[in-house]
């Protein structure tokens, strides 16, 4: 797995530094190579230029966050089958969550039928069709990735981004 990881982030690294090279940044997609790289010196310029004041309510927000962080890291060290992982807390407000929420749902209540009913042994002989499924999304997404090399189409894309 790790061969699998370095091997897929040299070449993803090469690809892009080849395309960005060969057809400029700024004509590939323009949220990796402007809008990405710019927003967080944008926001930070805006905030520059236009200051506010102190927020009241920000700030209690955060002693709240971090209040609500601090009892769900405790009670995951505290007890061994408690169900809310801290991150959770900080990513469940992210728009890829809010994109897979429902996803996230159904396979984890699938996950606890398949325990429930079937136990170990249920879970360990529904695997292969599970790691089917995604090892067949992506077998789906890089033969259209083919189709498109040879057939010369453009702007197709596979995931949302």
């Amino acid at each position: 797995m790790l061969l699998a990881i370095a091997v897929s982030v040299v070449a993803s690294v090469w690809s892009t530094l080849v395309l960005a090279c060969r057809y400029g940044g700024a004509n590939l997609n323009s949220w990796f190579f402007i809008d990405g790289p710019q927003f967080p010196y944008k926001g930070a310029a805006g905030k520059i230029i236009n200051p506010s004041d102190p927020s009241i309510t920000g700030w209690l927000l955060t002693g709240g966050g971090a209040g609500v962080m601090g009892f769900l890291s405790a009670m995951r060290q505290r007890f061994v089958g408690w169900p809310f992982h801290p991150v959770g807390f900080c990513v469940g407000s992210t728009w890829v969550v809010g994109a897979l929420w429902l996803t996230c749902l159904v396979a984890r209540l699938v996950k606890l039928l398949i325990l429930r009913f079937g136990g170990l042994r249920g879970f360990r002989t529904s695997l292969p069709f599970f790691l089917g499924l995604i090892v067949g999304q992506y077998t789906c997404n890089g033969f259209w990735l083919v189709m498109d090399y040879f057939s010369g189409a453009k702007g197709n894309r596979i995931f949302w981004i």
